[in-house]
């Protein structure tokens, strides 16, 4: 076989297996998403089933407030949604602020950086053993 088109073959192969795996790893987040919606449902009341095995009331006691944890319970959720979206604006007026200053490419760097940090720039920190291990000073 001419070496020509031996690479193309792999290439195409490649190509092929990738878009295989694509499909198949984009199929099982679209999955898990939905599963996770569903289970948003079910949350609150296994929050509230859990809390009363936790909780040791009397059944009369429970009666009382569980009504009162619903409530809360879809407020918490609501003030979570907002946050969401407002974290949501906050980026996009962040990158609109840094596009007068770096690139694209370096404001995605320090997008995938934020990322990777996680909320409130916790992030893996250093390796375990390393100098920047010690807690600060008065820990």
């Amino acid at each position: 076989m001419n070496p020509k088109y031996k690479s193309l073959l792999l290439l195409l192969t490649t190509l092929f297996i990738g878009i295989i795996i694509g499909m198949l790893v984009s199929g099982w987040m679209v999955k898990k998403r939905i599963q996770d919606m569903r289970s948003g449902i079910e949350v609150k009341k296994n929050f509230i089933e859990r809390l009363e095995h936790q909780v040791d009331f009397s059944e009369e006691k429970w009666e009382q407030i569980r009504p009162i944890m619903e409530e809360h319970f879809e407020r918490m959720g609501e003030i979570r949604k907002t946050m969401r979206y407002g974290i949501r604006l906050e980026k996009d007026s962040l990158h609109n602020a840094l596009e007068q200053q770096l690139s694209e490419d370096e404001i995605d760097h320090i997008f995938q950086q934020m990322w990777r940090m996680g909320p409130a720039g916790r992030g893996k920190g250093p390796r375990r053993g390393g100098r920047d291990s010690r807690p600060p000073h008065g820990y």
